[in-house]
């Protein structure tokens, strides 16, 4: 006969496995030796887990509480490559894998988003000396690991009609991104992930190069990410199209901006169109 507590019985079990394992990996990979209401795991567990012929109850909920933490610092750690060699795996681990995780746990069922939120945890939550380098340098990881899967819009057609094409509002691809630093930070990234992680217990990182610099992130025609850096007149007109302006209102724009990125912009506009219609870049805005 059907037992009618049996759903609650099990919503409770699954209740209580799922706030056991989602709690924070102690030193050592070890669970913490209290519940989150105070109890000895060793005897809580005992009324959810059955013992097994070698382990404990909390023992063999432990085996899923690694797991668990494992599988979801070891994407983070695939997402976040930059990041992880900055910190090494135990500081990145201990630092910002836990604690992110801990507040932010899993909410999509693809995996490769894991870490979406990350870049704005650590602008509100990290408080080191190297704040803005961890946060510029999680900001392009994540913008990377975002532009291999993320889909891509019908691009505008070279044979888009050319008396239209200065009063079309536009859009960039949702794969490309722009960003401007104080520093060459692509080229740093890229001298980075040359080495694995453990390379750098040893060994020091990679210089980086000071100044001014702007720069695009994209995914290619062979699906693979890839990066170039930009003169300040192509990434302000980019940003101004991105921010769903037409070309004619981007040049009008650039004027009160920056006079001799508007002046680049007169003189390069043709190539730049020319180039970025035939990467596909460009998308017409259907707002």
């Amino acid at each position: 006969m059907f037992d009618p507590t049996l759903p609650s019985q099990l919503k409770a079990i699954q209740e209580w496995f799922g706030s056991i394992i989602t709690m924070p990996i102690q030193r050592g990979n070890k669970l913490s030796l209290l519940t989150r209401g105070g109890m000895e795991m060793s005897k809580e567990a005992e009324l959810y887990v059955c013992p097994g012929p070698k382990l404990k109850a909390h023992e063999r909920i432990e085996i899923y509480h690694q797991q668990y933490w494992w599988r979801l610092i070891g994407l983070l750690h695939e997402n976040f490559p930059t990041l992880t060699r900055l910190f090494g795996f135990e500081d990145f681990n201990e630092k910002i894998a836990v604690p992110y995780l801990t507040n932010h746990p899993p909410s999509h069922f693809a995996l490769c988003r894991l870490g979406d939120t990350l870049p704005t945890w650590l602008k509100n939550n990290y408080t080191g000396e190297d704040k803005q380098l961890v946060v510029d340098i999680a900001s392009i990881d994540w913008t990377a690991n975002e532009s291999f899967w993320i889909g891509a819009l019908p691009p505008i057609s070279p044979d888009f009609p050319q008396e239209h094409i200065l009063s079309t509002p536009l859009r960039l691809q949702p794969y490309i991104h722009l960003f401007t630093f104080n520093a060459d930070l692509f080229t740093f990234r890229e001298a980075f992930l040359k080495n694995d992680v453990d390379y750098y217990n040893l060994h020091p990182f990679p210089e980086v190069s000071s100044g001014r610099g702007y720069f695009i992130l994209w995914r290619d025609a062979h699906n693979c990410v890839t990066w170039e850096k930009l003169s300040l007149g192509a990434y302000s007109t980019l940003t101004l199209i991105k921010q769903g302006y037409t070309i004619q209102e981007s040049c009008e724009k650039l004027e009160t901006i920056d006079k001799d990125a508007l002046l680049e912009a007169q003189e390069e506009m043709s190539l730049w169109f020319y180039k970025w219609i035939s990467s596909g870049w460009l998308v017409i805005d259907q707002k």
